[in-house]
């Protein structure tokens, strides 16, 4: 997998090598450890994550996710013998993907892959590995053969992306307490093979689909939408059966949309920044509405 790395970032200019810290080995149990346990969580002592366990124990512990504290993966996680048609009890939620509060914290791949892993929507307005994230930065990370496929009823899966659903940037005033050179709203050098893909099998209402982020939003009370993608490569294929009603569809390679909002009480200043990104992606729109408004590109 290394090897794939290596080679797709190539198209994106050379990235350079990717820090690599000296891991130590951990136990696998219901909690996540530290890569120190004597250290507190930072940039450089993360939570591990080496396992299809140690994911599910990431995606299930609503407690630690809602904090300001740095993740990391330390070896590929091949999800191929794992049942991913497994949900939660309440039948809503899939056991892959990380539910609930927003994801607040640094997630760094370290060059290692999420691989074979098929993700279905059931219901959730909001889908993806992350439903939805805020302030939140992910490096290093390569997404390969992981299939998102939407099959809602009600048909409300509109804001999909095989990263995140919906992403709302950091509100800029100081909400919560931040840990010292967190560094906030940047996504870097992540790669989506050539095999990841995004399928809608079930028409939803105005679908907003992107690879990394499904729909872009404000914090509440926030103004600013100030994103870095950079050094991003997005290969693979988005097919959809389209909208239930008429309106607009948005698919990207990166973000499927991001809502501007205009008025004294909701501007907002959008700076989205890209830096080296490369794409081969393919989308298959196989239900086409002559009432509909249709916005495809490589990026947004």
């Amino acid at each position: 997998m290394k090897k794939v790395l290596a080679t797709l970032l190539a198209l994106v200019l050379v990235l350079g090598m990717i820090p690599m810290a000296s891991l130590v080995a951990f136990a696998e149990g219901e909690e996540l450890q530290l890569l120190n346990p004597d250290l507190p969580n930072s940039k450089a002592n993360p939570y591990t994550i080496g396992s299809v366990e140690d994911w599910l124990t990431f995606c299930t512990t609503a407690s630690i996710l809602t904090e300001n504290a740095y993740f990391a993966l330390t070896a590929d996680i091949d999800f191929k013998d794992h049942n991913t048609e497994s949900y939660m009890a309440d039948g809503d939620k899939n056991m892959d993907c990380v539910y609930g509060d927003k994801f607040w914290g640094d997630f760094d791949g370290n060059g290692f892959a999420l691989k074979n892993l098929e993700i279905k929507s059931k219901s959730a307005a909001n889908f993806g590995l992350f439903q939805t994230a805020q302030g939140a930065s992910f490096h290093n990370l390569v997404l390969d053969n992981v299939d998102v496929i939407v099959d809602s009823t009600p048909e409300n899966a509109n804001y999909t992306g095989m990263l995140i659903g919906t992403y709302y940037a950091s509100k800029h005033d100081g909400t919560g307490a931040l840990l010292e050179g967190f560094e906030r709203d940047i996504f870097e050098n992540i790669v989506f093979t050539d095999t990841c893909s995004m399928t809608i099998d079930t028409p939803v209402t105005s679908p907003r689909m992107g690879f990394v982020i499904g729909s872009g939003s404000r914090a509440s009370g926030g103004n600013s939408w100030a994103v870095t993608f950079r050094n991003i490569y997005v290969g693979g294929t988005i097919t959809t059966n389209g909208s239930k009603a008429s309106g607009s569809e948005y698919y990207g390679a990166i973000i499927g949309s991001q809502t501007s909002y205009k008025g004294s009480s909701k501007d907002i200043s959008t700076k989205m920044r890209f830096e080296n990104i490369a794409t081969n992606l393919t989308v298959n729109l196989t239900h086409y509405k002559k009432t509909n408004n249709y916005a495809v590109g490589g990026l947004a």
